[in-house]
């Protein structure tokens, strides 16, 4: 997870928020990401999608990582 967090510069507290969220297994089945063009709504969404769905803790390297990386996940 800290790999995630040193790319979501501004984003710490939301981070930390959604953190816990993934770490008590408590997800909505829909998040929105609002706010002006280019303060990292795609980023952020892209590295908790990783978070959620990663088996080891956002690795980086597996299956699911690299899917949602290249915009293959489904």
């Amino acid at each position: 997870m800290a790999r995630i967090k040193n790319n979501l510069i501004g984003h710490a507290s939301i981070w930390s928020k959604m953190q816990d969220l993934l770490s008590k297994n408590i997800l909505a089945h829909s998040y929105l990401f609002i706010g002006p063009q280019g303060v990292g709504k795609k980023l952020f969404a892209r590295a908790f999608a990783q978070a959620a769905m990663c088996q080891q803790n956002y690795c980086g390297v597996c299956g699911d990582c690299i899917k949602i990386e290249n915009n293959q996940h489904e």
